[in-house]
């Protein structure tokens, strides 16, 4: 009787010890996820709203109600053709 309860006491304590084993490998795991995936990312600092408004077309002859669409060839063409 006494041998089986220190065997379920060790068993209880090993099965603690394995699963906060396991929890801190997957902290680490994604820790390390987010940190390569903030590196993707862009910085902040290299966005400009000021280049983007040079890569804007200028607007020809609009008139208006007409839609005109930018296509990534970087040609602007009117989207309804007038009869």
């Amino acid at each position: 009787m006494i041998l089986g309860l220190v065997l379920l006491a060790i068993n209880i304590v090993q099965n603690r010890r394995r699963k906060i084993y396991i929890y801190r490998e997957a902290v680490q795991t994604a820790q390390q996820a987010e940190l390569e995936a903030k590196q993707a990312l862009k910085p902040v600092q290299e966005y400009s709203p000021a280049a983007l408004r040079k890569e804007e077309p200028v607007p020809q002859d609009e008139r208006s109600g007409e839609v005109v669409v930018q296509w990534k060839d970087g040609t602007v063409t009117s989207l309804y053709t007038e009869i």
